[in-house]
């Protein structure tokens, strides 16, 4: 969240990344992918894990929390993922496919299956 906050970042530059160990010293070598692909699949696994989500582990729906919505961590997050596509990191295939398909098609039909929140998802059930 900090490096694509930072008023350096530009989205337009090639990433270049260097690792470091516990006591902040970079290790040595030369970013030739293999760097920037491993830091692409940590943010992705970081933003999967992330509060923002929520549902089944490859069928992920937006959550509502407030403090992402305050501190415009979804903002953050979009970038982040066109980031990783447009660096060749890794896809965002944690999403379900109502998501999927407002991102690309704008236009979605959930089903029930889409409440994560299983208490919710039994009123609703009761109701219908």
């Amino acid at each position: 969240m900090r490096g694509f906050r930072r008023v350096s970042y530009n989205p337009n530059s090639m990433i270049c990344v260097k690792f470091s160990d516990d006591m902040g010293r970079n290790e040595e070598g030369v970013d030739l992918g293999g760097p920037r692909r491993e830091f692409l699949r940590l943010l992705m696994e970081t933003i999967v894990r992330s509060p923002m989500f929520e549902g089944k582990e490859n069928s992920k729906n937006l959550a509502l929390y407030s403090t992402a919505l305050r501190d415009d961590w979804y903002y953050i997050a979009g970038r982040a993922i066109a980031v990783s596509l447009v660096n060749g990191g890794p896809p965002p295939n944690f999403l379900s496919p109502v998501i999927f398909s407002l991102l690309v098609d704008g236009v979605a039909n959930p089903v029930l299956e889409d409440i994560a929140d299983t208490e919710l998802l039994e009123k609703v059930r009761k109701i219908l």
